[in-house]
């Protein structure tokens, strides 16, 4: 939760900003969870998504991982990561 505290002048920066001051934390850990049910699904990524569900299954089963996910910011990356281990 949040409260604005309207436009305001920073030292260095020419236009006003709008602040806002934290009243109560959200408890939310992330801002993929904090959009979960919102987001898009992956469109084209099956073959990874399934990829990393099946290394999921196998690390669930007792049988050990390892995953590396590489990918530019903004590449969806982390989201595919996120998205395997919810389904």
């Amino acid at each position: 939760m949040v409260e604005d505290r309207g436009p305001q002048m920073l030292k260095g920066v020419r236009d006003p900003v709008t602040l806002y001051r934290v009243v109560q934390p959200s408890g939310v850990r992330s801002r993929l969870d904090a959009a979960a049910g919102r987001l898009t699904r992956f469109v084209g990524r099956e073959v990874e998504l399934a990829t990393l569900v099946d290394r999921w299954e196998r690390a669930q089963d007792g049988e050990g991982q390892t995953i590396v996910v590489l990918g530019e910011g903004g590449s969806g990356s982390r989201g595919s990561s996120t998205s395997s281990t919810s389904t």
